[in-house]
């Protein structure tokens, strides 16, 4: 889609505006008039990366660019993409066919369940909260630390942007983190009583 395609390239801007300034004037104004309706879509942004399956919805950002591929696409504009590599990078890529196909393959079928990453989350913020053992466990913060950055991340990401699912990527990276220290946090006993003297009562 060319800039001549996109509404906000063929707006009548006011005396001394530029086009960033009106497009933020009316974001700002859709969400004072509308906030449960704004909450409501971060929200369902939010959870939707915590979904079974990857789907694309008609107006998502489609996630052709960052497929993992067998040779580089075209960008509509050239038909050498080899070419285009070239001309911006002084040389042309270099591809392990054998491995971008084992990859191109893989990606079609392997990925980390919504439900897992979620279950993650979870038991990272319940360790946060000290329930059970956690109370006395060393973890609560480092677990704190890895679930609240994701999930800041995505709801920032789902507050300024349409549904990618590249802002997602964040996930794979903090929660089974969270989700290991949470668990270890939960269901092992406390350090302190499994190395206490019995006969002191200690």
């Amino acid at each position: 889609m060319g800039p001549a395609a996109v509404p906000q390239y063929r707006l009548n801007l006011p005396a001394g505006m530029t086009v960033e300034q009106v497009l933020a004037d009316f974001d700002r104004r859709i969400v004072r008039h509308q906030p449960v309706d704004y909450a409501l879509l971060v929200g369902r942004d939010v959870l939707r990366g915590f979904q079974p399956f990857r789907t694309v919805g008609p107006k998502d950002v489609p996630p052709t660019p960052w497929l993992l591929r067998q040779k580089l696409p075209s960008n509509g504009r050239s038909h050498d993409p080899d070419g285009l590599y070239r001309s911006f990078a002084g040389y042309g890529p270099v591809l392990d066919r054998p491995l971008a196909g084992r990859l191109a393959r893989y990606q079609h079928v392997g990925h980390t369940a919504g439900p897992v990453l979620a279950a993650c989350a979870v038991a990272g913020l319940l360790t946060a909260a000290g329930v059970g053992r956690a109370r006395r466990s060393g973890l609560r913060v480092a677990a704190w630390t890895f679930a609240a950055t994701c999930l800041a991340v995505l709801v920032i990401a789902a507050m300024g942007s349409a549904f990618s699912w590249r802002y997602q990527l964040p996930q794979l990276v903090l929660l089974p983190p969270a989700g290991a220290l949470g668990l270890s946090a939960l269901l092992r006993r406390d350090l302190a009583a499994a190395t206490e003297d019995p006969a002191s009562g200690r």
